[in-house]
């Protein structure tokens, strides 16, 4: 309807610089621009403070070390060690004089459960077992009395002046060889020992969307950076490519720090009933629980340090090969710098056998150079890789421990963790195949993968049947896009790493 006299119309919206007599009919930079708004082609550019990185999930799927798993959870068994020490719990009857037997109490630790419950456990020793004391005296196992919880051993000496009287708790003795009568029967058997892994999957989600009317403005910029072809666009592809990242950092997350969880529920609607939340046993967790543990003082990172981390390994006879990944923090990787910088101006080459510059393509460049026998060492800032005490070392920065907007900061000491173990395989003795000793495992049923998951919700108005954002699924005039992944970690021979963080 036309307006009343009483309502005078609203002024233009002009900017008065632009007003003809102002100027005398002559156009200014100042004019145009202000009524234009014209962006500037410098304006175009978009850049990145931070650069991205390649999450451990990545890592591991570059690798090859993903697989689909269709049971509700993972897991593998191990075998251990096939023979085992006697460790003194108590001393029941001790010897008096030379060549008397004692009667020792395994200790607790020395039992394992058979799955029949108490008292039915089982201990590694048998009668005609022959045992050496730290002072060279051998005494022969001539008697097992199984029927307490706990185990009893006679010990009798092999020689008449043999005197195993200073036997205490805590002494630890191994079997050495097993001696037995002329036409004596059998000795009792052993079963084996299995110990069963299990870890269980997380779900990982994640969201994104906008209006129909959002969808349809233009940003003149880039929307990624570096990519020119992203100016113009919708704001929504900048949504899109940055909650992709976000997705596969909350992946690699729960790969790396990922935790099982029993105390968690939610409602799922769909259902209607509580369901629990699953989460997976990460690298670090799995490490730090089942692994090998060492320290180091803080700040004097030296060659002993790799020496320990290698003692390990050579009394587990857990690798298969002398090369060795660590996957380290920055701040540690520092220190190994500057602590071999050290060795050399004090001039301990001979600790060295070779330092090598550069870490590409997980080690096979120079792998050859590396297994020369040689006695120099050269120098390079940047250096990633070491032979020590018979292994090479090589370096990795983990990204995960360097990121200073998650656990990479400095509430944290993840920026001096180092976590090594065997670039190799091990061997599946059921299929008799290399399998890695870690990598994840993804849901999925033939041709149904729960791996990676991305899809589009579009609504009446943003879908239809003429729109390029396909059939409309919702009444609500939005498109919403969402990233789901299934996966859980998945380690193997947890003796086979070493967790080195400071004391």
């Amino acid at each position: 309807m036309p307006y009343t006299p009483a309502v005078t119309p609203a002024a233009p919206l002009r900017p008065a610089a632009f007003e003809p007599v102002a100027t005398a009919g002559i156009a200014s930079e100042t004019e145009l621009y202000t009524i234009y708004d014209r962006p500037l082609p410098e304006q175009f550019d978009l850049f990145a403070r931070h650069m991205q990185y390649a999450g451990f999930g990545t890592m591991l799927k570059g690798m090859g070390f993903s697989r689909m798993c269709s049971t509700p959870t993972t897991g593998h068994y191990e075998e251990d060690w096939l023979h085992e020490l006697i460790t003194v719990g108590s001393v029941d009857t001790a010897a008096v004089n030379p060549g008397d037997a004692a009667i020792i109490v395994l200790h607790a630790d020395d039992h394992y459960d058979t799955g029949l419950g108490a008292p039915n456990v089982a201990s590694y020793p048998v009668v005609g077992d022959v045992v050496e004391l730290a002072d060279g005296t051998q005494a022969q196992v001539t008697a097992k009395d199984t029927a307490a919880a706990t185990h009893e051993l006679t010990l009798t000496p092999l020689s008449s002046t043999g005197d195993i009287s200073g036997i205490q708790a805590d002494d630890v003795f191994g079997i050495v060889y097993n001696l037995h009568a002329e036409a004596s029967g059998l000795p009792s058997g052993r079963a084996p020992r299995i110990f069963k892994y299990n870890n269980t999957f997380g779900v990982i989600k994640h969201t994104f969307g906008a209006t129909g009317f959002e969808l349809t403005n233009s940003v003149y910029h880039e929307t990624i950076p570096g990519q020119p072809g992203s100016k113009g666009k919708s704001i929504y592809a900048k949504i899109e490519r940055d909650e992709l990242i976000r997705y596969e950092m909350s992946k690699s997350g729960l790969l790396v720090f990922g935790q099982q969880a029993d105390n968690l529920v939610d409602t799922a609607t769909a259902l209607g009933f509580d369901t629990p939340i699953s989460g997976s046993e990460g690298y670090v967790q799995f490490a730090r629980t089942a692994g090998n543990q060492d320290t180091y003082t803080l700040g004097s990172y030296d060659t002993t340090d790799f020496d320990n981390a290698a003692d390990l390994l050579l009394d587990e006879r857990a690798a298969a090969t002398n090369d060795l990944i660590g996957f380290l923090g920055p701040e540690i990787f520092k220190e190994i710098e500057n602590s071999f910088t050290t060795t050399l101006v004090n001039n301990l080459i001979h600790t060295v056998d070779r330092i090598v510059d550069g870490y590409q393509d997980y080690m096979n460049q120079y792998h050859q150079a590396l297994t020369r026998d040689g006695s120099d060492a050269t120098l390079s800032f940047g250096y990633s890789a070491i032979r020590k005490n018979g292994f090479v070392f090589h370096m990795k920065r983990l990204s995960e421990f360097a990121d200073v907007r998650r656990l990479g900061g400095s509430s944290y000491n993840y920026r001096s963790w180092a976590i090594w173990q065997p670039v190799s395989w091990t061997m599946d003795r059921l299929s008799n195949s290399n399998r890695p000793t870690i990598g994840y495992e993804y849901k999925g049923l033939g041709p149904y993968r729960r791996d990676n998951v991305f899809g589009s919700l579009a609504g009446a108005g943003v879908g239809g049947d003429n729109t390029p954002y396909g059939k409309a699924v919702t009444e609500y005039d939005t498109m919403r896009y969402f990233l789901v992944s299934h996966c859980g970690f998945h380690g193997a021979v947890a003796n086979q790493m070493v967790v080195q963080q400071p004391a």
